[in-house]
């Protein structure tokens, strides 16, 4: 089993997220060193941040992470697979409530080549990391961060820039983005609120 998880680049919980236990999580990390893709979507009761840390420390190579309704990510671990795993280019952390500005921030530091992020619902995310993500990361072409109460039109008006490549924008119950900011990405060519 160990030999055949060494081999693995995709892995997909989601179907398990029931029966995932965390010490079956780590196990599967500690070997999967190949792993380019994991989903890990509501499977909380196995996510915890040590097995954030195993990730950080054994999945170098991942591209995709998505960990959803995940309630044990935490900012610290966040940062640990932020530098850890600088290839990440699909992060979806919607819904994981204690990941705030500072691990957002680790993400657009170390992963600049990202081009898709969810944080809807990650209530501790501002404009401040927000900022600074569409500073880093200019690939980024999809971004949600539906009810982040905090993000306002001080965020949002950097996405009207030339340099800025993104296409789809997901703001629900952001209301502190005001109509006139909706209307210029519009303008732009971005769609808001509507690609899922």
């Amino acid at each position: 089993m160990n030999r055949y998880l060494t081999s693995v680049i995709r892995l997909d919980f989601v179907p398990y997220e029931a029966i995932m236990t965390e010490s079956g999580l780590k196990h599967v990390l500690t070997h999967a060193n190949d792993l380019q893709v994991l989903h890990l979507d509501s499977c909380w009761p196995s996510v915890t941040e040590e097995n954030l840390f195993v990730i950080a420390q054994n999945c170098s190579k991942l591209s995709v992470f998505t960990a959803s309704r995940c309630k044990w990510v935490t900012d610290a671990a966040l940062e640990a697979v932020a530098i850890k795993c600088p290839k990440l280019t699909e992060v979806d952390l919607s819904s994981c409530f204690k990941v705030s500005d500072k691990g957002l921030m680790a993400l657009s530091n170390h992963c600049s080549n990202l081009k898709e992020l969810h944080v809807s619902s990650c209530y501790g995310v501002t404009d401040k990391s927000i900022v600074c993500l569409l500073q880093q990361c200019l690939s980024l072409t999809v971004l949600d961060v539906s009810w982040c109460f905090s993000v306002t039109d001080q965020s949002m008006k950097l996405l009207v820039s030339p340099e800025c490549a993104l296409n789809f924008l997901r703001i629900t119950d952001c209301n502190r983005v005001t109509e006139g900011v909706v209307s210029q990405l519009r303008t732009k060519g971005i769609i808001v609120n509507n690609f899922f």
